[in-house]
């Protein structure tokens, strides 16, 4: 596993959404979660051998300027 931890935003290689790692067994199953374009919350357990690590991104959403 390609230094999948707790907490990483991965992808499947394939693509899709970005997914927050919640949870890694000791069968290198991968338990991420993520929302879909309705907003609405999906988890699942997922093979390691098929995801990929996404390069950290700020979210504009979520982003907090203050102004000096």
């Amino acid at each position: 596993m390609e230094n999948i931890n707790q907490g990483s935003v991965v992808s499947l290689k394939c693509g899709g959404p970005p997914m927050v790692v919640e949870e890694i067994t000791s069968d290198n199953q991968v338990r991420c979660y993520w929302f879909d374009t309705d907003e609405q919350l999906h988890r699942e357990y997922i093979p390691s051998t098929i995801l990929e690590i996404l390069e950290p991104q700020v979210c504009e959403k979520h982003s907090h300027q203050t102004d000096a």
